[in-house]
């Protein structure tokens, strides 16, 4: 993290000793940050924008527009340097910061502003105060200095830690004496200068050569395997891997005819099984082999285990155990207890298992404890920067310190030998979220930032899958109140307690404590409505689910305003319609949402008459006097803006009424016991009462944005450590870094998880429910895309080179797991591999059940309660038929018959793998298998299930002989199972799962279930938006871009932004998808149907790939009716794409393989399902 604040501290007291009387007391900071924002302005040449477009800047997008993209370096260096330091990115807080400017006396600014009218203002420089101009160019073209750790070591005295035990927290006391204060001097090693990187490049006799060396250290050390391959590494080089540079006409070269070269970001992308993990264990083998070199090579795994277990691997055949490792796995150091639970418990764990030697468990500062402590501190939790002495006064804040003990620790051993090591390996986790520990390093700064500095190179390993981990790290839930520790509970209580002993406040800080305080009068507000007796089951049925946005509700309000059909019931040319009539009424919201409710200036001639006026004044009245419970004028209020503004709200009326006297007949009449009576029509009190509902949302988006975005506002003598960042949990020291996200950094997606229809213990629930906020901070995918130049613009140094290498990282159409970065060279898949697929086949296999006297399909995907679908379908798997066998047993068997027939493919692999959506399904799948007559032929363990590992808990993990673990899926051949159930997710990519031959173990896949998002999944979304975003900025025929301002484009692009969330969390089912674009029917770029088809598609051949590991075909499955709905009702019916997600896949994989690269990728798979039996596509 960087010193943002160091540069404003001798202006700010050189205007101090100038402002005797105290005038500008409370405002030295803010003036000062805004003059720099409005310098920045004249630096970059924008005189012609409005002065408010500075958050345009700082957001960082890459918007197109001439000015942005003919800057210089020196300019682009300038905005690093802004979006560090200033904290303006959101719209309104820098449209506010510039109001307080504008009302200090002209005399002490150095521009000219006024409080009204700011997007009609320019940049007027007053040339007054040249000395702080002079100070706001120094600092804008310096290289900014990490901020300093302030933390101090423990000195000779008496501290105190809270050490967490298995029986809970303690306090212990602990004498530090003067020989171990001392011992705080003690020289560690560590890092002084970043490295100068230079490009690398890799032939294939350069391959073949470190592959031969890797076979030669093998004999010399006797080691059945090297780098987990039982094979020569020479025959893997010469048989697998085929790079093929993409030439500059974007056709391919002949394989291994080009060297591959990594200068920046390198993106080579291979068919599953084409030899990846190859290549990135051969470059780790040069690094080690030749330390003459001086390479230092960072590889990012998908997971602890995989790290762990790749350092034993590499430090075994490199090293004697004992000596300075060649190769150290950068973890976390929260979860070293969990660490070693799974290692001890791992197959691979052995008693001189590399790891061993990073997570020791001992610490030395316990034994300094003057009392016994009853149980140690849980590895992971040893108190190694919380050491404290009492506070001082009652109610203080606790100093810390950290233990001087750390040159000798050694549960700190990975941090001693990282400076030595030539390769490190980490996850994506640690690489984003770790820190580093005071004692050696004494910057604010993350591993991020030390590996940036660090690495000559950085391999990313399934980087389409690194790349949906940082999409989803800045985009999290985030409790704001569930009654105890919720973010706003917190910071009420210091808010209240900073306010006593000052009641008089500066004018910004009444402004950020009001809204505090508003903000959880407003959450009151909204659990209160969704919970009412009276009136709460309508809110809740209307809110749907438990995810709501204000803009959302205002869409659906709008569409039962105008008495349109139903959402999911309007398809086609109707839906168009329909919609083109409710943006009339939502563009009311739309431009609500881009002003401040509270400071909207009162519109000339009849304010009475101006819609978005009107819904500010009734938010303001909610506000000041509350909800409609107790003011009556709050509903009377939204009933005329209702009668006022809506069209024929008259003729809608007279509908509703007279639909609810049929309403009223048909429940008089009486229902089925199983059947819930439907939802009484609206009137014009239930529209007031939705009205309210969503300005009170509104209200809260406007106050939460205040809190977060004008922390710096907060009273000086608060306690808290609430900044710009409580909002996510996402590392503050990217979040100025990467962009921002097109709808703004805290966009209102509220969650209220106890808020689903039907929960019986929310109708006897007597309290309100907890409230979330989706926290968006930033395009969390440009932390790998842009990962070789994070820094650049701020220190003026190249990063390290980047290799990126995936299987499925090639789909055009998938918002998902497409890498937007022009790929540089493909591995072909071996013809072995190919030959495999090409003998593969793919069936689909609806199975039917009875329900209500009758035989249907089985679906899971699309019902809303799928735990009796999971039941049926693994009850009509295992379950014999007339005249036959089961069909997981006829599989099984057929399976030991084309052993017999074909060993070379099929021998020992008559192992069945069931693929399911989610952990539960997968327990769920299990408990029903072991009920039926499969189970009764089976014996003890050869049916087992993929269990979730408890990585968010203190608790210690029990693993039943039926469970397996991710940690050891590639140990399933050694037990004696032959069923696996595993949700897609977790055993889709990555795993090796081999037999005792070296070969795929598994024969058969059964997709028991179809892959489809939660219409609510805001990180689903999230990753949608984030490659939507930065395709925008790509394609510059879109109209947004044709605005000559760049403001009005930035403006644009969030309304573009925000209606794309809106309609895609209306989303219901498939055939309600998007396909072709409106304004052109021959294009799908954007099509939501292709989006979600090649996503699927890339699963689906990823999780296939487990099974052809080794060169072997396999039998894959196809079995939820979900996949041919129609086909699974009629078998002789084909399935075209709008209705089958089957059919878009085979579909858009057609289409990919038209183009060079993705007929070397996909070809044989798309020849192979094309040719699957009991379906029928039509294109």
């Amino acid at each position: 993290m960087y010193d943002r604040s160091a540069w404003y501290g001798p202006l700010v007291e050189q205007i101090k000793a100038q402002d005797a009387d105290g005038i500008l007391k409370g405002k030295y900071v803010p003036l000062l940050q805004v003059e720099l924002g409005l310098y920045l302005l004249e630096r970059l040449e924008l005189r012609d924008e409005a002065i408010t477009v500075l958050w345009v800047i700082l957001s960082g997008l890459p918007i197109p527009d001439t000015r942005l993209s003919t800057l210089d370096e020196q300019q682009r260096h300038a905005i690093a340097n802004a979006r560090i330091l200033l904290p303006f990115s959101g719209r309104f807080n820098w449209e506010n910061a510039l109001r307080i400017y504008a009302t200090i006396e002209e005399k002490w600014r150095c521009y000219r502003a006024y409080p009204e009218g700011l997007e009609k203002q320019v940049v007027y420089n007053l040339q007054s105060h040249q000395e702080r101009i002079s100070v706001y160019d120094t600092v804008l073209d310096s290289i900014l200095p990490f901020a300093p750790r302030t933390i101090t070591p423990a000195t000779a005295d008496t501290y105190y830690f809270d050490a967490i035990t298995g029986q809970g927290k303690q306090v212990v006391q602990v004498e530090i004496s003067e020989k171990v204060a001392e011992m705080v001097a003690t020289s560690v090693y560590w890092f002084a200068q970043p490295r100068n990187r230079r490009p690398l490049s890799y032939t294939h006799s350069d391959f073949r050569a470190i592959a031969s060396e890797i076979d030669q250290l093998r004999l010399q050390r006797a080691l059945p395997t090297a780098l987990g391959s039982q094979k020569s590494w020479l025959e893997l080089v010469e048989h697998l891997l085929g790079y093929r540079a993409i030439l500059s006409d974007g056709s391919l070269a002949d394989k291994n005819s080009v060297p591959l070269h990594i200068d920046g970001h390198a993106y080579v992308v291979g068919a599953v099984a084409a030899g990846k993990s190859t290549i990135a264990k051969l470059i780790l083998a040069d690094a080690a082999l030749h330390p003459e070199k001086d390479l230092r090579i960072t590889l990012v795994v998908s997971d602890t285990m995989s790290a762990l277990n790749l350092a034993d691997e590499l430090n075994t055949l490199f090293c004697i155990w004992g000596e300075k490792p060649v190769a150290v796995p950068l973890i976390g150091r929260s979860t070293r207890d969990l660490h070693l639970q799974r290692l001890y418990s791992s197959s691979k764990f052995r008693p001189d298992h590399w790891a061993l030697r990073w997570l020791n468990p001992a610490c030395p500062l316990q034994a300094l404890a003057t009392e016994q402590v009853p149980c140690g501190v849980r590895p992971g939790k040893e108190p190694c920067e919380s050491l404290y002495q009492p506070p001082k006064k009652p109610g203080g804040r606790k100093v810390y310190h950290y233990c001087p003990l750390f040159a000798v620790c050694p549960s700190k051993q990975l941090y001693h030998d990282m400076p030595t090591a030539r390769i490190w390996i980490t996850t994506p986790g640690a690489l984003g979220k770790s820190s580093l520990p005071a004692q050696i390093e004494r910057r604010k700064v993350h591993l991020t930032e030390i590996v940036y500095e660090q690495s000559d190179l950085v391999i990313f390993d399934e980087a389409d899958t690194i790349q949906q981990w940082f999409d989803n790290l800045f985009a999290e839930e985030v409790i704001l109140t569930n009654g105890s520790d919720g973010l706003l509970d917190v910071e009420d209580v210091e808010t209240a307690q900073a306010w006593v002993p000052r009641r008089t406040q500066p004018a910004s800080t009444r402004r950020w404590m009001g809204a505090e305080r508003h903000s959880l009068a407003s959450i009151s507000n909204i659990l209160s409505n969704l919970t009412d007796i009276e009136q709460g089951l309508l809110l809740r049925r209307w809110v749907g689910r438990n995810y709501f946005t204000a803009l959302t509700l205002a869409y659906k309000l709008s569409w039962r305003l105008l008495g349109l059909p139903k959402w999911e019931e309007c398809l086609g040319q109707d839906r168009i319609e329909a919609d083109k009539k409710a943006q009339g009424v939502v563009f009311h919201f739309d431009k609500l949402s881009q002003k401040d409710p509270i400071t909207i200036e009162r519109p000339k001639g009849n304010a009475q008459k101006d819609p978005v006026y009107r819904l500010a004044l009734i938010m303001r009245t909610l506000i000041a006097a509350g909800d409609s419970a107790h003011n009556s004028a709050v509903r009377e209020e939204c009933e005329a803006w209702i009668e006022d503004f809506i069209p024929h709200i008259q003729q809608t009326l007279q509908k509703l009424a007279q639909e609810t006297i049929e309403w009223r007949i048909q429940v008089e009449k009486g229902l089925p016991s199983d059947q819930e009576p439907p939802e009484p029509p609206d009137n014009l009190d239930t529209f007031a009462q939705r009205l309210e509902f969503v300005l009170s949302v509104m209200i809260l988006d406007r106050n939460i944005r205040i809190v977060f975005y004008e922390w710096y506002n907060k009273p000086e003598n608060m306690l808290t450590d609430l900044n710009e960042h409580s909002l996510e949990r996402s590392p503050s020291n990217l979040t100025d870094i990467l962009p921002v996200p097109p709808t703004g950094r805290m966009f209102g997606t509220y969650y209220s998880k106890d808020l689903e229809i039907g929960q019986e213990e929310q109708k006897n629930r007597s309290l309100p429910s907890g409230l979330s906020v989706f926290g968006y901070p930033n395009v969390g995918r440009w932390y790998f895309l842009h990962f070789h130049e994070l820094f650049s613009e701020l220190d003026g140094r190249h990063g390290p080179n980047v290799l990126s290498l995936s299987g499925t990282s090639w789909l055009p159409h998938s918002s998902h797991w497409h890498i937007t970065n022009p790929p540089q060279g493909i591995l072909d898949p071996s013809l072995e591999a190919q030959q495999a697929i090409g003998q593969s086949t793919f069936f689909y296999i609806p199975q039917e059940a009875r329900k209500k006297g009758k035989l249907g399909p089985i679906r899971i995907s699309g019902i809303p309660e799928k735990l009796q679908p999971v039941k049926d379908m693994i009850r009509a798997l295992a379950t014999s038929r007339a005249g036959g066998k089961a069909p997981l047993q006829e599989e099984l068997d057929q399976l030991r018959q084309l052993a017999q027939e074909k060993p070379h493919y099929w021998h020992d692999r008559e192992r069945l793998l069931l693929i399911v959506n989610s952990y539960d399904q997968a327990e769920w799948a299990y408990r029903e298998l072991m009920l039926s007559e499969q189970a009764s032929n089976a014996l003890p363990g050869e049916i087992r299930y993929l269990a979730r590992t408890n990585s968010d808990s203190d608790s210690d993990e029990v693993m039943a002989d039926d469970m397996v673990y991710r940690s050891d899926i590639e140990d399933f051949a050694q037990t004696n199972g032959k069923i696996l159930i595993a949700p897609l997710q977790a055993i889709g990519r990555g795993y090796n799962i081999l037999n005792q031959d070296g070969k795929a173990a598994f024969g058969a896949i059964y997709f028991l279930t179809r892959p489809m998002p939660y219409p609510a999944d805001t990180q689903s979304l999230a990753r949608e938006l984030n490659r939507r975003t930065l395709d925008w900025c790509k394609d510059t025929t879109l109209t947004l871009w044709q605005e000559p301002m760049l403001l009005e484009k930035a403006i644009q692009l969030r309304q573009k932004a925000s209606e794309y969330w809106r309609k895609a969390e209306l989303r219901s089912y498939y055939h309600t998808l998007n396909h072709e674009d409106k304004n052109n029917n021959n294009d799908t770029t954007y099509s939501e149907r292709f989006d979600l088809a090649a996503t699927t598609a890339g699963q689906i051949i990823q999780a296939c790939g487990r099974l052809l590991r080794g060169g072997v075909p396999f039998h894959a499955f196809f079995v939820d009716a979900a996949w041919g709905p129609r086909r699974a009702k009629d078998r002789k019916a084909q399935e075209s794409s709008q209705t089958s997600l089957l059919t878009a896949m085979i579909e858009v994989l057609q289409e990919y393989i038209e183009q060079p690269i993705g007929k070397a990728l996909y070809a044989p798979v798309v020849d192979a399902l094309v040719d699957i039996q009991g379906f029928d596509p039509e294109y």
